[in-house]
């Protein structure tokens, strides 16, 4: 065991929690029905693991010379990327990693967008336009919202 990165964690309220295996544990306080109040440890991506997130994406559409590839290369590329994070991120916990994985979608269909005007210089089509053309070619989601998950 490395003692470096070993530690004890105090996961009481108020308490930072840690990160672990990209995910960040915390206790959170959450009420429930007829006003009583719970603890409950709640997972979700860490920080770091988003900002690889957006690296990631940032790295496969930034490139000039995407702007040469079909819309369908494009979602060829990212789809094994966003279902790899739905796959790790949001099965351990569906309720709050589904929020942070949703800022991923946002984060893919910006980065869509500005692909789409890079490419198109006189191009009409309006940001949502442009992200349900790309949904409409087979673009998956990161929070799965929209796919009957």
């Amino acid at each position: 065991m490395n003692k470096d990165k070993s530690k004890l964690v105090d996961l009481w309220i108020g308490k930072p929690g840690f990160d672990f295996l990209g995910f960040h544990h915390q206790r959170i306080r959450v009420l429930r029905k007829g006003g009583k109040v719970a603890h409950v440890l709640r997972s979700y991506p860490s920080k770091k693991a988003m900002k690889k997130m957006r690296a990631k994406v940032r790295e496969e559409l930034a490139p000039r010379n995407r702007l040469y590839w079909s819309p369908a290369q494009v979602v060829a590329n990212l789809n094994p990327i966003i279902q790899g994070w739905r796959n790790y991120y949001g099965s351990v916990d569906p309720g709050m990693s589904r929020r942070f994985l949703s800022k991923m979608d946002w984060h893919i269909n910006r980065r869509l967008i500005l692909y789409w005007r890079k490419k198109h210089k006189r191009n009409r089509m309006t940001p949502t336009e442009i992200v349900q053309f790309f949904r409409s070619i087979g673009l998956k989601t990161a929070s799965g919202y929209g796919q009957g998950l």
